[in-house]
């Protein structure tokens, strides 16, 4: 089973419906140019879920941060690494790891 979230506060949500296998939840980043001066700039989010009964599940999310622009990038990562340290946060609360990398089927 695959669940797609579009927002880490989804993300989140579903994160406390389940155990998280290995305890640990995957961040990465990704990018997409648009032109020479602006690209678009995503944070991905993935865990496999653990649920009562033994079926399994991943958990993943993919947010658009926003576009950055030569010149203005400061703000668009600034709210990229904003959900981060939600994720981070969520995890020291949890008792989590948050690591580097994206799973997929």
């Amino acid at each position: 089973m695959r669940i797609k979230c579009t927002s880490v506060e989804d993300f989140l949500v579903n994160l406390d419906r389940a155990a998280v296998f290995e305890q640990a939840i995957y961040v990465d980043y990704s990018e997409e140019d648009l032109s020479e001066v602006s690209k678009n700039l995503f944070l991905h989010a993935s865990a496999v879920l653990v649920f009562p009964g033994g079926g399994q599940g991943l958990l993943q999310c993919g947010v658009h941060v926003g576009v950055e622009r030569e010149g203005d990038g400061d703000e668009v990562r600034q709210a990229r690494d904003t959900l981060k340290d939600q994720l981070q946060e969520y995890c020291n609360r949890s008792t989590l790891l948050l690591k580097p990398g994206i799973l997929d089927f």
